[in-house]
């Protein structure tokens, strides 16, 4: 059972982490975002933002691990957003793959394609 003062202290670290994110701090925001989900592990928004921050950071493995968990949690009301946030890191790794074997044929690397998704991903806010 998460208590009221968990879902708060919850949502005052998850605001710390999107002020964060929104300065392109995302290690910091990862930080904070993982605290969020310490403390109300029920609310997939906190792993959801958290796989963002690590998606924007570049640690595609572990943002698909986080996305993927956010998907399992029980209060998972993230739908389409929760969805995409475990596509976009899986796709980052490969296009990053493929940019290292052909590098004269690939003009955008992993981290940049996964900066680029983490942008335009600003519109599904909820």
């Amino acid at each position: 059972c998460v208590c009221v003062d968990d879902e708060a202290m919850a949502d005052a670290l998850k605001e710390r982490g999107n002020t964060a994110f929104r300065t392109h701090r995302y290690q910091l925001a990862a930080k904070f975002y993982t605290k969020a989900a310490e403390t109300s592990p029920d609310q997939a928004v906190h792993r959801s933002n958290l796989a963002a921050a690590l998606l924007a950071s570049g640690n595609y493995r572990a943002a698909a691990q986080e996305a993927t968990a956010g998907l399992q949690c029980d209060q998972c009301s993230d739908g389409i957003r929760g969805k995409l946030r475990v596509g976009r890191p899986f796709l980052s790794l490969v296009l990053g793959t493929c940019a290292r074997a052909f590098p004269l044929q690939s003009s955008v690397s992993g981290r940049e394609l996964g900066a680029s998704l983490v942008r335009a991903g600003k519109n599904l806010k909820s």
